[in-house]
């Protein structure tokens, strides 16, 4: 009877140690099952972004004008109209050749150049209607028209100070130009014009 149960004992032990060698090996197979399965993920993850890209060099390299007009498009319409131009007049104006740039299919640096020489064209215009109904407002009340506004940088070697005094005795260089800027560089004889857009 002690041989049996001997015999039975050592029968448990031997299935009880195949038994655990069984949930060893499970535990190694579940972790590379489980490393395998995050590398294929990543694996499809790179395949399909590489993809993408490759899906998106046809239209960079040979590129129709619907694309073009459409990039063109989506980067204009990010233009800031109220910035670039405050005066509604204007911006309808800018927008008008802004509209009439992307219908001739134009890049985007020449409309921007068009765009830019449009302003300074406008604000021009604007500045001098704005002169003549000075002039005809001056003529009506009888006095002598108002010059048009200039501005101009000067450098000089001394500092300009304003105070009370200064505002008695003004040159009538001072009357005529309302902005003058010194700087600290001393070279009297240079000046140059600024001009506003």
């Amino acid at each position: 009877m002690n041989a049996v149960i001997k015999s039975h004992q050592e029968m448990y032990d031997h299935l009880a140690n195949r038994m655990q060698l069984a949930l060893h090996s499970n535990e190694i197979l579940t972790k590379e099952v489980n490393h395998g399965r995050s590398e294929y993920l990543v694996g499809i993850h790179a395949f399909k972004k590489s993809n993408e890209n490759l899906h998106k060099l046809p239209s960079l390299t040979d590129p129709n004008e619907t694309t073009l007009t459409l990039k063109l498009r989506f980067e204009l319409d990010k233009i800031d109209w109220e910035t670039l131009a405050p005066d509604s007049q204007t911006r309808r104006a800018l927008q008008a050749v802004h509209k009439i740039g992307l219908s001739d299919g134009r890049d985007r640096d020449s409309l921007a150049d068009d765009i830019a020489r449009a302003k300074v064209r406008f604000v021009e215009m604007r500045a001098k209607k704005q002169h003549k109904a000075e002039e005809e407002a001056a003529a009506a009340a009888g006095l002598f028209a108002p010059p048009p506004l200039m501005v101009s940088v000067h450098q000089s070697s001394t500092p300009v100070a304003q105070d009370s005094s200064a505002s008695t005795t003004s040159s009538p260089t001072s009357s005529v130009l309302p902005f003058l800027v010194a700087a600290s560089a001393p070279s009297p004889s240079r000046s140059r014009s600024l001009s506003i857009t």
